[in-house]
């Protein structure tokens, strides 16, 4: 495994203009594993942010 957990939504995908993302739950839940270092969440028709790399990434519709 490469520690990366990869996530992708179903259905909708927006912040709503927010200060709290969907993805501030997501995150912290994949990382509780100790195989899991970075989490990439996708929108649902496959994009995020940074795909590639050890980092981790939200889709831009998750933004605040």
């Amino acid at each position: 495994m490469d520690g990366i957990a990869r996530v992708r939504l179903t259905g909708g995908c927006s912040s709503h203009g927010s200060t709290f993302s969907v993805a501030d739950e997501i995150m912290p839940t994949l990382k509780q594993f100790s195989s899991v270092r970075w989490g990439k969440i996708y929108d649902p028709q496959g994009d995020t942010e940074r795909p590639t790399g050890q980092t981790d990434s939200i889709p831009e519709c998750l933004e605040p």
